[in-house]
């Protein structure tokens, strides 16, 4: 019988990759504790796989995504080089903290550590290690009955939060994680399900749990995180969006411009001006000026949920379901188009001259200032 947790959580992940017009077996989502000691199949073509995100470090481009699938490409994405990884879970996210050193996260808790610029792997911790993290943390705060950053926060909230971690504890590695984000090399962020938050400040050589520092009563998942100049913000589930401006000891809610859910933060400087971007459901984009506290929509001419934006100098880029895809200098003058084969997208990044995105077919490359994307 599936307990709780895990009737959400096949309700989560499928809703968020339905946005991209994908249906992953019921092996995908519930706990599989084999695909964390099982490493990723090498594929022929792993380019063509089901790909969640990618990133840019230097020149390079890693991506992540199906069965512990990663690539790496030194070529403006032409080329991929399948990575040695250590599980083949479905993979999420992957940042850089530095030229060298990567983490990607994904379900079941994953969390892995490349050292060699994305081309090996080794697994940090899984769910059942997050899940001993979260029993530690709230062991200690029951017992000391508070913590001086979130004086709101009483005993008894503290004790509901063991309670719940004791409760994950036993059902196991069921936590998707779902973004990780580095501020600096050393600081570092890991978002998931029900509003799990760590952070590290070692460069990930040790995690804490924070997510009772998140004003998130109602546990939205946390999906997306961004930085403008020294402010960090968060964006989730049910329009949730959060800010902290002394780089993650505290965070505060912010008034947010849309209920529905929101899967990803971008932060642009165009002339100057540091912007936000955060989007989501049914083509929802809003830009802030004024670090979160006032909001300014961007009509679309879409019903497309966005999952990705990248920018390239001072161009942006904007792509979800259904292959659409928004380019321009400006919010106000996107242009809109869709990919010819309708593929989704879920994220992007930028290589001279193209744009790289990855998604429901794998990876995708078109040229930057090409209006009629059409798929390489």
């Amino acid at each position: 019988m599936l307990s709780k947790n895990c009737l959400r959580m096949q309700g989560y992940p499928l809703y968020w990759l339905l946005l991209l017009l994908l249906v992953l077996p019921l092996s995908s989502i519930t706990v599989a504790s084999d695909r964390l000691e099982q490493p990723a199949q090498i594929a022929i073509h792993p380019e063509r796989s089901l790909l969640l995100d990618i990133t840019r470090v230097g020149s390079r481009l890693v991506a992540v995504g199906e069965q512990g699938t990663i690539i790496w490409s030194d070529d403006q994405g032409e080329q991929w080089q399948q990575a040695d990884v250590p599980v083949s879970v479905l993979l999420t996210a992957v940042a850089f903290a530095d030229s060298n050193n990567g983490w990607a996260v994904g379900h079941d808790g994953a969390i892995l550590r490349s050292s060699d610029r994305g081309e090996t792997w080794q697994r940090v911790a899984d769910g059942n290690v997050v899940n001993q993290w979260q029993v530690a943390r709230y062991e200690h705060l029951n017992a000391a009955g508070t913590d001086p950053r979130t004086p709101e926060v009483s005993a008894d909230d503290f004790a509901v939060m063991l309670d719940d971690a004791l409760f994950a504890q036993e059902e196991g590695a069921t936590y998707p994680l779902l973004d990780v984000f580095f501020s600096d090399a050393q600081h570092g962020f890991i978002l998931g399900a029900y509003g799990l938050l760590l952070r590290t400040s070692d460069g990930g050589d040790s995690w804490q749990v924070d997510s009772h520092v998140v004003p998130n009563i109602d546990r939205f998942h946390l999906n997306s995180m961004a930085q403008i100049a020294d402010r960090l913000f968060i964006a989730g589930e049910a329009g949730v969006l959060f800010r902290s401006l002394d780089q993650g000891q505290h965070w505060e809610a912010l008034a947010s411009p849309y209920e529905g859910s929101f899967f990803k933060l971008q932060a642009s400087e165009q002339a100057g001006l540091e912007r936000l971007y955060v989007m989501g459901l049914r083509g929802h984009l809003f830009y802030s000026d004024d670090f979160g506290e006032q909001w300014q929509q961007v009509l679309l001419e879409t019903t497309a949920s966005l999952t990705a934006a990248t920018v390239a100098d001072t161009t942006l880029l904007f792509a979800g379901s259904g292959g659409f895809v928004a380019t321009g200098d400006a919010p106000d003058a996107l242009a809109s188009q869709r990919l010819s084969s309708r593929a989704s997208i879920s994220q992007a990044a930028a290589v001279e001259p193209f744009w790289v995105l990855v998604g429901e077919t794998g990876v995708v490359r078109l040229m930057q200032g090409d209006d009629s994307h059409g798929a390489e």
